[in-house]
């Protein structure tokens, strides 16, 4: 029975200690809870203190901030972004977009105040040097102004003398008057006498005028009636060497032929020369014969080709009778726009004829006499540059003399391409463009032979 009490006291015992434990522990963790809630109820308190804090300043700093930028303190935030959307529209438009604030709007301003105050300062620095320049300028007007008040005293002391002098040389003058209206009178009845006699010869010589008008008049009828033309060949091309670009023709020194002189070449079943077409052009090169030369062919197509038999004509060489030539404006044979009066007179000279009258190169005034007998008066551009007024005077007074005299008309262009001329080109093609012709040698023939050695076309 004892043991059986110890063993329910041991298990009461036991039961108690586990109790106490379950309670101890328990009792520890609802502690434990309790003190960790307690420091986050500080920690929280002690934040929202923090932040209560914050918002204090943040509300004091707002309101310095809003009373620096000139708002109410306490105005909405509405109204003062719309003042500030206003601001920025009126003042700070200009800015770029990031820059569109107080601060930089502010820093803008005070940049272009400070060139604003420099440029007022260069400025107030101009003014005060042109005062300066001024008073100057002031200082010296007013010794001229003295200067031209002494001219003009002495101006008025000299003006006085002048007319004490003007009154005794008037005086003087109707003196003078007097003596010269007698001898007026006196010249007067001579010159009338002179007169009476110079009408009778006028009318005399107005006479004779008529009479050579009148047979002016049917001679430039006659001519007018005339074929202007009907020019002959002066020869004919015997031979031709394609291979050396040369041909001969039978003219030579017997005929007063020339080296250099020019030829047309036209087709032999063309009888007026002045109007056949021209199918090349030949120059002579050197005298074979009396009656025979050689030349080189200076212009041909190759689809008409200088052929023998062919006609030569040259406006300015005829066979023992030299042509009279007139040259006048602005004689341009190579189209480069400058006057090549001088070539066309050592070309006309070249080939045998006479130059009667052409323009100065320098001053433009006619030198020299058309005739009767001048042939042709060749024609340029009438020029019409400002400087060019003697040209144009003599390329006018030219015409006029020409029509007067019966001379024919031709233009430069006309008449060297009947002469024969072209300009010289001596470009040779390189490259894919190559002629082997303009490169191959040009043999003479042997002494003593002057034989073709080729037929044409060889």
């Amino acid at each position: 029975m004892a043991a059986r009490q110890d063993q329910t006291l041991q298990i009461a015992l036991i039961v108690f200690a586990i109790f106490f434990v379950v309670f101890a522990a328990l009792t520890y963790w609802f502690w434990k809870q309790w003190s960790d809630a307690e420091q986050r109820l500080t920690a929280s308190q002690q934040e929202v203190q923090t932040q209560r804090s914050t918002a204090g300043n943040l509300q004091a700093d707002n309101e310095t901030l809003r009373k620096q930028m000139g708002f109410d303190p306490f105005a909405e935030q509405g109204v003062v972004d719309e003042q500030f959307q206003g601001d920025v529209d009126q003042m700070l438009g200009t800015l770029p977009e990031a820059k569109r604030n107080y601060r930089d709007g502010l820093k803008q301003m005070y940049l272009e105040n400070q060139q604003l105050a420099s440029s007022q300062e260069v400025d107030k620095k101009k003014i005060k040097d042109l005062e300066t320049k001024l008073r100057e300028v002031e200082t010296g007007h007013q010794a001229q102004i003295t200067r031209l008040e002494a001219d003009k005293a002495k101006i008025e002391q000299d003006a006085a003398t002048q007319r004490n002098q003007f009154t005794q040389a008037r005086a003087e003058l109707d003196q003078s008057k007097k003596e010269l209206a007698s001898q007026i009178t006196e010249m007067e009845a001579a010159f009338d006498k002179k007169e009476t006699d110079l009408q009778g010869q006028i009318d005399t010589l107005s006479q004779e005028a008529r009479t050579l008008e009148k047979t002016i008049n049917k001679l430039q009828d006659m001519l007018a009636k005339q074929d202007p033309s009907f020019e002959v060949a002066d020869g004919q091309i015997t031979w031709v060497n394609q291979a050396n670009n040369t041909v001969w023709i039978n003219l030579g020194p017997a005929d007063a032929l020339r080296r250099q002189v020019t030829f047309s070449v036209f087709d032999p079943n063309e009888t007026d020369a002045g109007k056949a077409a021209k199918k090349g052009s030949v120059e002579v090169l050197r005298m074979l014969s009396d009656h025979m030369a050689e030349c080189r062919v200076t212009d041909d197509d190759p689809r008409d080709p200088i052929m023998p038999g062919d006609n030569i004509y040259s406006q300015v060489w005829h066979r023992g009778k030299p042509q009279h030539f007139a040259l006048t404006g602005l004689i341009d044979l190579d189209s480069d726009g400058r006057s090549d009066l001088q070539l066309a007179k050592d070309l006309i000279e070249l080939n045998g004829g006479v130059l009667d009258a052409a323009p100065n190169a320098e001053t433009g005034k006619m030198e020299g006499e058309m005739s009767v007998e001048t042939r042709y008066l060749v024609y340029g551009e009438r020029s019409d540059k400002t400087n060019d007024a003697a040209l144009r005077k003599t390329w006018d007074d030219m015409h006029a003399d020409a029509s007067s005299l019966g001379i024919e008309l031709i233009s430069v262009t006309d008449f060297m391409n009947q002469m024969g001329y072209k300009p010289e080109d001596r470009t040779v093609n390189l490259g894919s463009n190559v002629n082997a012709n303009d490169f191959r040698p040009r043999a003479a023939p042997a002494r003593g032979d002057l034989r073709p050695r080729a037929s044409y076309g060889q």
